[in-house]
């Protein structure tokens, strides 16, 4: 889109996933215009491009697609029979819907559950939900899954020549093997197909044992192979075992989370991730990423002294590795003989202490859950969204009195089992007052609480660190406090259709 031209954000037909194509050779043919000049801009089928790289032969230009999605998408409630597992087949539309919700289908108290609509997955030929049936019938789009996109950068004009699909549900960066010209994706894989956080079993009729706690999204570092078109994903936490909650000890040291920047040695040979929601930095052998022959060991990571490692340079002559740190805006030093941190530097950072204090608990996967992958942002995905749908409800979870009773009608209480609603972000939440898609994280049910106080709103959160992240504790008073403090402070970049004083534009 023209930045000039905000109008175009709405605009039907307009592409949002643009690639701007400069003259590389002559830095004063930018152009004078919001934006620059571009000498063509390229078009992708998606939505934000984030990660760009470029082949060792400079011919191929690579990007990728940030929230590109998994290919799940939500029915109805009409679309889904009534009466839960035991439903018979039904007809919407004059398609056949193949029953009801899987079970269960009331919560631990026996309050029936409320009639809502499912998650369903497609897996390349069918349209399935957690039990494996088939609702094509009821799906009537194609949802296509273009991730990363080659751009021939030696046309003239450039075009797209290529698409990969498969690649990661949320797509942070990439880096090219300089000998192999493989492509390698740090992304992460969300399994929001699953239903349901807390802990269970449940038996009963069509149920599974499953829930997505502590399995939220997988960190992953992706292969494309553009000589074959092959992709593999390769989890870089396959040791975790998530039926097991609380994991048990040690699992956490070993795993990797929220995967961002990577580097590359120039025999091709070592890749160093960044991974921010651990504080270290992953070294993987190439061949064995590729192969999936590697075993998670905390053995092959660098620890850093400070959390939130985001970007890598690397320096081989001098045997150094720069690391950018987000939770104190500082740059930690690498010595690659040895693996080890050598010194950090803090850069100026002009934001308050309670800021500082309060943001590793967003993303720190080893303080806030079990395993050492999940974490907030996991879903929340720098402080926002992850734009998919998730069916959170709590069938241990009981009905909750709802204060601000103008939501749903007087005296209607919070079901825990709510069905399939899209993540919110988590910025700008502060004198907004009760939380969540219906207000059910609130204070209005405390004591003395008020159901406009988004600082208490907040703290009744904590129960998704032991619920969903599946950490064996919460969070302690003076911790969730931080976490609040940070939190609220948190807010929207500035709406392109309202002037600075937040009026509206003529757009």
């Amino acid at each position: 889109m023209n930045p000039a031209n905000p109008g175009e954000a709405i605009t039907p037909g307009i592409g949002r996933a643009d690639v701007w194509v400069f003259n590389a050779t002559d830095a004063t043919t930018l152009g004078s215009a919001l934006g620059g000049t571009p000498e063509t801009i390229v078009t992708l089928f998606g939505d934000t491009p984030k990660a760009v790289t470029v082949s060792p032969d400079g011919n191929t230009v690579y990007a990728a697609i940030f929230k590109s999605g998994n290919q799940t998408t939500t029915l109805s409630e009409g679309a889904v029979c009534n009466g839960g597992a035991g439903a018979d087949n039904c007809t919407d539309a004059d398609a056949l819907s193949p029953g009801g919700l899987p079970a269960p289908n009331q919560s631990s108290t026996g309050d029936p559950a409320p009639e809502t609509g499912l998650i369903v997955k497609y897996n390349g030929s069918a349209w399935r939900d957690e039990l494996g049936r088939d609702w094509s019938g009821l799906v009537r789009f194609n949802l296509p899954d273009k991730d990363v996109f080659a751009i021939d950068a030696t046309a003239n004009p450039p075009v797209e020549t290529a698409a990969f699909s498969g690649v990661g549900t949320v797509l942070f960066n990439m880096a090219v093997n300089p000998v192999s010209g493989k492509v390698y994706v740090t992304n992460t894989e969300a399994i929001n197909e699953v239903r349901f956080e807390g802990t269970r079993p449940i038996s009963g009729p069509g149920s599974d044992t499953s829930t997505v706690i502590g399995h939220l999204h997988e960190a992953r570092i992706t292969v494309i192979d553009p000589a074959t078109n092959n992709i593999t994903p390769r989890h870089l936490n396959k040791h975790i075992d998530y039926s097991v909650v609380p994991s048990s000890a040690g699992v956490a040291d070993d795993s990797l989370a929220t995967p961002k920047g990577m580097a590359v040695t120039s025999n091709g040979s070592t890749l160093y991730v960044a991974a921010k929601g651990s504080g270290k930095v992953g070294v993987f052998n190439t061949s064995d990423l590729e192969n999936d022959t590697f075993s998670p060991d905390s053995a092959n990571h660098i620890q850093l002294s400070i959390g939130g490692p985001g970007g890598l340079i690397l320096d081989e002559y001098n045997n150094r590795l720069y690391v950018t740190t987000r939770f104190d805006n500082g740059i930690s030093v690498i010595d690659t003989m040895t693996n080890t941190e050598i010194s950090h530097i803090g850069l100026h950072n002009p934001e308050h202490a309670n800021v500082i204090a309060g943001r590793q608990f967003l993303y720190d996967a080893n303080l806030t859950s079990s395993n050492g992958e999940a974490s907030c942002s996991s879903c929340h995905i720098e402080g926002d969204k992850d734009e998919l749908a998730w069916d959170l409800g709590d069938p241990e979870g009981s009905s909750i009195n709802n204060p601000l009773n103008f939501i749903f009608g007087v005296g209607q209480p919070f079901h825990p089992m709510k069905g399939p609603m899209t993540t919110q972000t988590l910025r700008s939440m502060d004198t907004h007052g009760s939380m969540h898609w219906r207000g059910d994280r609130t204070a209005g049910n405390d004591t003395g609480g008020a159901p406009f106080d988004e600082d208490g709103a907040f703290k009744k959160f904590n129960g998704a660190f032991v619920g969903l992240l599946g950490r064996s504790t919460p969070l302690s008073t003076a911790e969730m406090q931080a976490f609040t403090d940070f939190i609220l402070q948190v807010t929207l970049p500035p709406n392109p259709n309202r002037a600075l004083d937040d009026s509206l534009t003529p757009d």
